[in-house]
């Protein structure tokens, strides 16, 4: 490089320095504001783009499949198999309704039933009476076409037909809870002994006693046949009342054909109870199973038993009534005084006994209750 003349050089530190031209100055400033916009707009951006956002919704949680409902109960006509804690606390039925239910019901609100069981007195025997009713109403109405009734005693009233003394009662029925105790003699002192369904008393006596005053049965041919068969024997002094219950049209067809039959003479007295007794028993079982909505079978119909007929008679023909033999037994007595002991022990009902139109649990409650309130005394 050339070195400046002496002069120039001279002079060059008197001389201001030199200004870059305009236009370059112009370009510069441009370039420059196009670098601050574009470093602008990628700030803008960068917060823009990491700006945080609003909280993110909890996610939801995965829902579990809803079980499958349960499939519809199968509906069985088949009697559900009985226990002994069934027999003791036996279950209730549904309160829906259904056929059995509704045909028990009926049987409680027939107008005979209702009269009945609101009565303070009622006639016990069947008499000729009967002819102006043209009607023995019991579980099926029977007309009294047809039927020899001269063969019934003109009045209803027991004095008026031998029946005796009857200021104490005692009711013996066949439970073996009789076998708890020896009250054979308390039994045949009383006035009156009643029996159920022509039981045998011989190698009991010492439990169930010895006389029998009045026999209660329904008037099914075995029975009445028994009946003839055990008291033909005896003498005439110890000749025991026979009382047909008329719980079925068939058992007062078969009392008059016994009674023909007898029309000779020389047999034990039969009667036939009247068809109160029947519908007073009725009346007392509808009210302790709410008009029949409580029964432990599919039975359409209620049938008191020949142990609660024996006892409603006795309540109305007596001053004083003494159970013996109407309650429950124990696990490991016979269902019946003379029957072999169950085994196993149990206190269920045998089949051969354990009738659907029945509840004798029910009907030993009833027993329960009225001891309770001082109508009667129960020993066993």
């Amino acid at each position: 490089m050339r070195k400046p003349p002496p002069v120039v050089a001279a002079l060059e530190p008197a001389l201001p320095p030199l200004r870059a031209p305009r236009r370059r100055r112009g370009r510069r400033k441009f370039r420059a504001g196009i670098i601050w916009l574009f470093c602008a707009a990628c700030g803008i951006g960068v917060l823009i783009l990491f700006k945080p956002g609003p909280p993110a919704a909890p996610k939801p949680a995965a829902l579990s499949p809803s079980p499958p409902p349960p499939p519809p109960p199968h509906k069985s006509s088949k009697k559900p198999s009985k226990s002994a804690d069934d027999d003791k606390h036996p279950k209730k039925p549904s309160k829906s309704d259904d056929e059995p239910t509704q045909l028990r019901r009926q049987q409680c609100n027939t107008k005979i039933v209702k009269d009945v069981g609101g009565a303070a007195h009622f006639p016990l025997l069947a008499s000729q009476s009967v002819a102006k009713t043209r009607m023995f109403h019991a579980e099926h109405l029977l007309s009294t076409d047809g039927l020899q009734l001269h063969r019934l005693p003109t009045s209803s009233r027991l004095d008026d037909n031998g029946f005796g003394a009857r200021r104490s009662c005692a009711v013996v029925g066949a439970s073996g809870s009789v076998l708890d105790a020896r009250r054979g003699r308390e039994i045949d002192a009383h006035d009156a002994v009643a029996r159920i369904n022509v039981v045998r008393t011989a190698g009991f006596e010492e439990h169930v006693g010895r006389r029998t005053s009045w026999n209660f049965f329904w008037g099914h041919k075995v029975h009445l046949d028994s009946f003839e068969e055990a008291t033909r024997k005896l003498p005439p002094a110890r000749r025991q009342i026979g009382l047909v219950v008329p719980v079925k049209a068939l058992d007062v067809t078969f009392f008059f054909e016994a009674a023909a039959n007898r029309s000779g003479g020389g047999g034990a007295p039969l009667f036939l109870a009247s068809d109160r007794v029947y519908n007073r028993a009725l009346a007392h079982l509808c009210k302790a199973t709410k008009s029949g909505a409580e029964w432990p079978t599919e039975s359409p119909f209620m049938r008191p038993s020949s142990g609660l007929l024996a006892v409603v008679f006795a309540l109305q023909a007596c001053r004083n009534v003494t159970l013996y033999g109407l309650t429950n037994p124990k696990p490991c007595a016979p269902h019946h005084y003379f029957d072999a002991p169950p085994k196993p022990c149990t206190t269920a009902v045998p089949a051969k006994y354990d009738h659907p139109f029945h509840w004798f649990e029910r009907e030993h409650e009833l027993y329960a209750a009225w001891a309770a309130e001082g109508r009667l005394t129960l020993a066993s």
